[in-house]
């Protein structure tokens, strides 16, 4: 599995799915986010039961008033409908890997 680019629509309707849903928001221009999404396609293979998208400021800057993000890396987890947790900049494979574990209460392996 990759990272999704859905519309607003598309994101809202993911997460009231229920399922986890890890939101990258970045931007094209943002070097940062180029590597911290190389990192979560990379993480998406791993983890099939969590759903991965993309967010672009440049594209979709609803979704960042939507949320009050202000900075790019942001990484956004959702379960159940509701956002559970919030980091923004680029992290580690490792640590990446540890906060999204962190986000979830069920088995997202």
């Amino acid at each position: 599995m990759s990272l999704t680019t859905p519309t607003l629509a598309g994101l809202d309707i993911l997460i009231a799915s229920g399922q986890p849903v890890v939101t990258m928001l970045g931007a094209s221009w943002c070097a940062p986010c180029k590597v911290m999404k190389a990192r979560l396609d990379s993480i998406s293979e791993k983890l099939p039961k969590v759903t991965f998208a993309y967010v672009d400021a440049d594209t979709q800057v609803e979704f960042f008033h939507k949320y009050g993000v202000r900075n790019v890396p942001t990484l956004l987890a959702f379960e159940n409908g509701e956002l559970t947790e919030r980091v923004q900049n680029p992290m580690t494979t490792p640590n990446t890997m540890l906060w999204i574990d962190g986000a979830f209460k069920g088995d997202i392996s």
